[in-house]
């Protein structure tokens, strides 16, 4: 589980900072799943695998109560 949230930080060419992806992981109650498959989660451990994986590259902020993802309006700029 751990490699599935790091790969795309880590195939983008970024580190991975350790010390704030334990904290996530703690937060969401999956330490204790770290070396287990996918296919070994609950569905509801595997979303919080998803939300992992988006919170760790801190592209994805939540700041009083408010979610900022960093380059959408450069997105939404480049579509329309």
């Amino acid at each position: 589980m751990y490699e599935n949230i790091v790969l795309p930080i880590e195939l983008d060419g970024g580190s991975v900072d350790e010390k704030y992806l334990e904290q996530i992981i703690a937060t969401l109650g999956l330490a204790e799943k770290l070396t287990n498959y996918p296919n070994q989660l609950s569905g509801g451990q595997q979303q919080r695998v998803a939300i992992a994986r988006a919170l760790a590259d801190r592209s994805i902020r939540i700041e009083d109560g408010r979610i900022e993802v960093r380059g959408v309006r450069l997105c939404f700029q480049s579509l329309f």
